[in-house]
């Protein structure tokens, strides 16, 4: 959305939300590897979803700030933590917060 406020004709507002479903045979060779390693509690990936607000603030014509805030659920579809892959300690929940600035000559 450009134009968000009045008097801010050359802002923009967006948002966006996101989702990954993972398929039958990555699912399926998760469960495999959880029973190679006899860890019959291995985490099996599903989903994830994202969801992201952001706002561009044009401090001069040849000057922008972004401003980004993003939440990941599920992190990797449910991924096992790469800190202890024989665990079946998934990576927890995300925010990521994001600042940018673009000057243009």
């Amino acid at each position: 959305l450009t134009a968000p406020f009045a008097g801010r004709d050359n802002d923009t507002v967006g948002l966006a939300v996101g989702y990954v479903k993972v398929g039958n045979h990555a699912a399926g060779a998760d469960a495999d590897a959880g029973v190679s390693i006899g860890n019959l509690a291995y985490p099996v990936r599903s989903d994830e979803t994202q969801i992201e607000a952001t706002y561009i603030y044009q401090l001069t014509p040849w000057w922008q700030w972004q401003a980004d805030l993003q939440y990941v659920r599920n992190v990797g579809a449910g991924a096992v933590s790469p800190n202890d892959p024989t665990s079946t300690q998934r990576i927890p929940n995300n925010w990521v917060v994001g600042l940018k600035t673009t000057i243009t000559f």
